[in-house]
């Protein structure tokens, strides 16, 4: 280190000496020529004054090239295509929130719209359901009114006008003359109540016709309140007012007449709210010649109805 400072020392030194006794070596200012020096000979910065008459000698534009520069031209056209292109837009600024909420309530219309259409599915489901369920229910206590209901079976009779035993042995009994009724039978497990019963006949050489009128909507011939269960009423008799008589009973054993016995029972059982019961009936009267058995009873193709 004290090499080097003495060298420093000795430049300073040798600097001072080569200068004239009373000046100090400054650096030129810059841009500004040396004031009162002497000026080297052919010194660049040589300028006349600005008050001299300088027309005819300006100095050419110098152009100094750049390598790799744009034209420009180039970036003229550059900056005229670019200048006027529209910005990006913003899909999250302010001027689209709109946008988006209403894309949003439209999609939660939307499902609301298919969980509805899901619900209504399952309502009706439910629906089916629950009319299945009626109609399965309906069925039992139908089943359970059939099993447990009032049902009236109504079955002809017949009597004479001939008493049993009222003539001894040796005496031969008039030839007997008959009357018609019918027995209605409760053989159900309920009373059945309102009864109304009606009885009619058809005596003819032919047999009953097709296209006959039962007389269903006629006023009835007897009626009766209460009918207990495993109980039986007898109706009225048909002819009502007169005996078939024993002439009339050999013409039909003979099939020269025919007889036909046809009425309806009507009652209501004790379930509440049911409609009315009805029975129908048609029987045909055939006679057989026998004195144990006189008459037998065929049930006709028509007429025959119980609800």
């Amino acid at each position: 280190m004290w090499q080097l400072g003495l060298l420093l020392a000795a430049g300073i030194a040798t600097g001072a000496a080569a200068l004239p006794p009373g000046q100090v070596s400054q650096p030129p200012a810059p841009g500004s020529a040396d004031q009162g020096g002497p000026k080297p000979a052919g010194r660049a910065d040589d300028q006349k004054p600005a008050t001299h008459d300088q027309r005819g000698t300006e100095v050419p534009t110098l152009v100094v090239g750049m390598p790799n520069a744009p034209d420009r031209k180039e970036e003229t056209e550059s900056v005229r295509h670019t200048g006027f292109e529209k910005p990006l837009p913003n899909w999250w600024g302010p001027e689209w929130a709109i946008v988006w909420a209403t894309l949003i309530l439209a999609a939660v219309a939307l499902f609301q719209l298919g969980m509805f259409l899901v619900q209504l599915r399952y309502m009706r489901a439910g629906m089916n359901d629950a009319m299945t369920a009626a109609h399965a229910a309906k069925a039992s206590a139908d089943i359970l009114a059939a099993g447990q209901r009032a049902r009236i079976q109504v079955i002809p009779t017949w009597e004479t006008d001939v008493p049993p035993g009222q003539y001894g042995y040796g005496f031969v009994p008039p030839a007997p003359q008959f009357k018609f009724g019918s027995r209605m039978d409760n053989y159900g497990q309920m009373p059945a109540a309102n009864l109304k019963n009606r009885i009619g006949y058809y005596l003819s050489a032919s047999d009953m016709p097709d296209n006959f009128a039962f007389d269903d909507d006629v006023p009835p011939m007897s009626e009766a309140g209460v009918l207990g269960t495993k109980q039986f009423l007898l109706g009225p008799h048909a002819p009502p007012d007169r005996y078939i008589t024993a002439a009339e009973m050999e013409q039909m054993r003979k099939e020269e007449l025919r007889l036909y016995l046809f009425g309806w029972v009507r009652y209501f059982d004790r379930f509440p709210g049911t409609l009315e019961r009805v029975t129908k009936f048609c029987y045909r009267v055939r006679v057989t010649g026998n004195p144990d058995i006189p008459v037998v009873f065929i049930p006709h193709r028509q007429h025959n109805y119980a609800d």
